[in-house]
């Protein structure tokens, strides 16, 4: 009889499969709370403020 091998893939179970999601979107969630606390803390009339606006955009 032939011994049958259980092949793991990597992200078989589901929260490897989140932390990889998450790993992969940690630095765009940063740049986002970044942008937002600028946009938070900016003059509406300064430049600042238009100028990232419309990066966001």
């Amino acid at each position: 009889m032939q011994e049958s091998k259980i092949i793991l893939t990597p992200y078989k179970q589901p929260i490897d499969r989140l932390k990889r999601h998450m790993a992969e979107y940690q630095l765009q969630l940063k740049r986002a709370i970044a942008a937002i606390n600028i946009l938070e803390t900016a003059s509406p009339d300064s430049d600042s403020a238009n100028y990232h606006s419309q990066q966001i955009n």
